[in-house]
């Protein structure tokens, strides 16, 4: 299996399990403790061992790290906990918050003078037309701009990401990312540390 066919599979994966329920999921698991203080410390806390284990140690603490961490991990994800927090529909904040990749071109365009392509050009007036759309159809809330917003800070740190660590180990990158994020979300468990797991299977499994 080439490397080429590889990555597609693993992107399939990535939608099917992040697009396809993570979104539902997190809006279970926020009945039972403060959407983006406790939920981002149990998402970066569990995954920054998982990948620490799997990579064996060689965590990196500097200033790319940290600024990588802060946009691609904390902002963003305590971003898409409020959106899913305060949305009527996490179905609609899991779209909105994929205007990323139309954020991610505009920003290529401003930031590099990058020349898009017809196809790119197509594909950002599909994505609005259809974010008009779904906007339309479902009623717009405060958390479906919070979803938007998250988009673009996710944006902001795959530029980030594309200019300063695109040669970085993965599994170190992510881990370490992961690690620092829980850092820089901990002092957050002073504003809402509610949790109420207790011995709820549901909880525990969301």
């Amino acid at each position: 299996m080439n490397s080429k066919l590889r990555g597609y599979l693993a992107m399939i994966g990535v939608l099917a399990a992040w697009g396809g329920s993570s979104y539902s999921i997190s809006k279970v698991a926020m009945y039972y403790m403060s959407p983006p203080f406790v939920l981002t410390m149990y998402r970066f806390g569990f995954g920054g061992l998982l990948l620490y284990l799997i990579g064996r140690g060689g965590l990196v603490i500097n200033r790319k790290y940290v600024i990588n961490a802060l946009l691609n991990g904390t902002l963003f994800v305590v971003f898409l906990n409020l959106a899913i927090k305060y949305s009527s529909n996490p179905a609609l904040v899991s779209v909105l918050v994929y205007t990323q990749p139309i954020f991610v071109l505009i920003l290529s365009i401003v930031l590099y003078g990058e020349k898009p392509t017809i196809l790119q050009v197509i594909g950002i007036a599909m994505a609005f037309i259809g974010l008009l759309i779904a906007v339309g159809v479902y009623s717009f809330d405060v958390g479906d701009a919070i979803a938007i917003l998250g988009g673009f800070i996710w944006a902001l740190g795959t530029h980030y990401y594309r200019r300063n660590l695109v040669h970085e180990d993965l599994i170190k990158l992510n881990a370490s990312m992961a690690v620092i994020s829980t850092l820089i979300a901990a002092p957050t468990l002073i504003i809402n540390p509610h949790m109420e797991l207790t011995l709820n299977a549901v909880a525990w499994g969301a």
